[in-house]
């Protein structure tokens, strides 16, 4: 299992890591098999994508699960600042 930060933080990190290669949600959810909608609730963090999901977006996206966890970390770490 993926541990999870918290869901913002996950959302921030899904967010990063789509931006940095350039795709929209909607392409993102093709390449990942999901519905717009859904990555819309993981980036609102109304909803937490499960481990596969996850997985999926950092394949697509050309990052590892570490680099997906230090986006996170990177996110929880600026929350706290705030």
């Amino acid at each position: 299992m993926i541990p999870v930060i918290d869901p913002a933080c996950t959302a921030c990190a899904i967010i990063t890591a789509r931006n940095v290669v350039g795709f929209s949600q909607a392409s993102l959810a093709v390449l990942i098999g999901r519905s717009e909608p859904a990555i819309s609730l993981y980036e609102s963090a109304a909803r937490t994508p499960d481990d596969a999901t996850v997985s999926a977006i950092c394949r697509v996206c050309g990052i590892t699960l570490n680099d997906f966890s230090r986006l996170e970390l990177a996110a929880a770490v600026e929350k706290a600042r705030i």
